[in-house]
């Protein structure tokens, strides 16, 4: 069954208020409150599985995207303009690095608000490891299935409350994706961060399958 998607105008940032000092862009890093989480460094579980995947209680990926690797060579290329507009409310350039365990975007504006796509490239076991590591987070979250996708949010810390929110995304049964959202201090309270997670998931998976 496919998901519907709310289109909200503006996501995760808030008009800008005179007299805002604009925020430093910088690499973010877990317990900070100004970014997002860091999905290019100790995010991602670790844990290997020998046996069939999916393992562990995982879901099987219904709807597979078995052509991605222009997306994992280019991850700004998942979002396009104008769905990045959709977010910030503002045209943005994304900033591609190359992570630990695969290739990451960032999009950062000057409220606060922060965006991360980041694949996990280095463990091809896709998101069996997140559930055989479920009981070591402080937050772990089955999410509505988008469009046969399966979808967790997920962090070693919850901080939800100050606006931030990972979730990973089953491409393959062998293959993952994430993404992080850091909500502009205005717009923390006003939406849960794991659903604007969620809905910029969707945003993705709807570019990458149209193969924008």
């Amino acid at each position: 069954m496919r998901v519907r998607r709310a289109a909200p105008v503006v996501l995760i940032s808030a008009a800008l208020v005179a007299g805002c000092s604009s925020t430093e862009a910088g690499t973010p890093r877990a317990g900070t409150t100004a970014t997002g989480p860091d999905i290019s460094s100790t995010s991602a579980p670790t844990t290997t599985t020998t046996s069939g995947l999916p393992a562990h209680g995982a879901p099987k990926v219904q709807n597979p995207i078995e052509d991605t690797q222009r997306f994992q060579d280019d991850p700004c290329s998942m979002l396009s303009a104008e769905q990045v507009r959709e977010i910030f409310g503002e045209s943005l350039q994304g900033e591609t690095r190359d992570g630990t365990t695969g290739r990451t975007c960032s999009w950062r504006d000057g409220r606060g608000a922060t965006v991360l796509l980041g694949w996990i490239t280095s463990l091809r076991q896709g998101l069996s490891p997140f559930y055989a590591t479920r009981d070591t987070n402080a937050l772990f979250e089955e999410l509505p299935s988008i469009d046969g996708n399966p979808t967790i949010a997920y962090g070693s810390l919850d901080r939800r409350d100050t606006g931030h929110c990972q979730v990973a995304v089953g491409v393959t049964d062998e293959l993952v994706y994430q993404v992080g959202v850091g909500q502009s201090p205005s717009k923390i309270g006003e939406t849960d961060p794991c659903e604007v997670a969620h809905t910029i998931a969707g945003m993705t998976l709807d570019t990458m399958r149209g193969g924008a």
